[in-house]
C-alpha cells in the first residue's frame, strides 16, 4: 500500500496523566494513558489517543505560519491519524500486558522506555480513505475486529456494533463496500464461507443454444 502522501510525516509516543470520560460524562484522570504524537509537515501537530480499538481524543496544534481555520479543520487526515494511533496504542498495550505463562501471570518487566521507542519507530500500516485495502490488507482487518462490540452509547446505554459496522468506520466506507470487500476476500481464499454458505458457481451455457448447463 503506497504512503507517498503521508512521507516525511513523524510519529512518537509518550505516557502521559490524561484525562477520561465516564459512561456517564464525567471526566476521570487515568494515569499511564498512550499518546500519539504525529508531525504533519503541512504545519500542525496532531495528538491522539485510542480506546477499545477507537480514536478516542485529537488535539490540534499549528506551528510555523499554520493557523487553525476552517480550511485547515476540513482537511484533517482523520484516517490516517486514527489508524496510525489505534495501531501504535495496540502496540503498546500489547507489549506492556501481563505475561500469561503455564497458567500463572507475571508482570511485564520490558523497559517502558524501549516499548515506546520500538512503537514509534513502528508505525504500522496506515490506510488512506481513498485508497482501497488489498484483499490480505482486508482480511487481516476482518479477523482482528470482533464480530459484534458493545461500546458505550450516547446516554451510557451499551451500543451494539457488529463487525460489519466497525470496518465501515474503520475504512470510511459503506457497509455496502465492505460485503463487496469481504466477497472478494472470501472468494480469494482467505476469510472462510459462512457455515452453510458456498460461493456461486458461474452459471455455464450451451453455446449451441444458449440454455444453461446448471439447471
Amino acid at each position: 500500500m503506497s504512503k507517498a502522501t503521508y512521507k516525511g510525516w513523524k510519529l512518537r509516543i509518550e505516557l502521559r496523566s490524561m484525562p477520561r470520560l465516564s459512561q456517564t460524562g464525567e471526566a476521570e484522570q487515568v494515569e499511564g494513558v498512550p499518546v500519539v504524537i504525529i508531525t504533519d509537515p503541512r504545519g500542525f501537530v496532531w495528538e491522539a489517543t485510542a480506546h477499545e480499538g477507537r480514536l478516542s481524543s485529537l488535539t490540534m496544534h499549528p506551528f510555523g505560519s499554520s493557523v487553525i481555520d476552517q480550511k485547515a479543520l476540513r482537511n484533517i487526515p482523520l484516517g490516517y491519524i486514527e489508524e496510525a494511533a489505534i495501531t501504535a496504542v495496540r502496540k503498546v498495550d500489547t507489549e506492556l500486558a501481563p505475561i500469561e505463562r503455564d497458567g500463572k501471570t507475571y508482570t511485564n518487566v520490558t523497559p517502558v522506555s524501549e516499548v515506546l521507542e520500538v512503537a514509534s519507530l513502528e508505525q504500522g500500516e496506515v490506510v488512506m480513505s481513498h485508497e482501497p485495502p488489498s484483499h490480505e490488507e482486508f482480511a487481516r482487518a476482518w479477523r482482528e475486529t470482533p464480530d459484534v462490540a458493545f461500546v458505550p452509547g450516547e446516554k451510557g446505554a451499551p451500543l451494539r456494533v457488529t463487525r460489519r459496522m466497525a470496518l465501515a468506520n474503520r475504512f470510511h466506507k459503506s457497509k455496502y463496500t465492505i460485503d463487496k470487500w469481504t466477497r472478494a476476500a472470501r472468494e480469494a481464499g482467505l476469510l472462510e464461507w459462512p457455515a452453510g454458505k458456498t460461493p456461486a458457481q458461474p452459471r455455464q451455457f450451451n453455446k449451441k443454444n444458449g440454455e444453461s448447463n446448471n439447471e
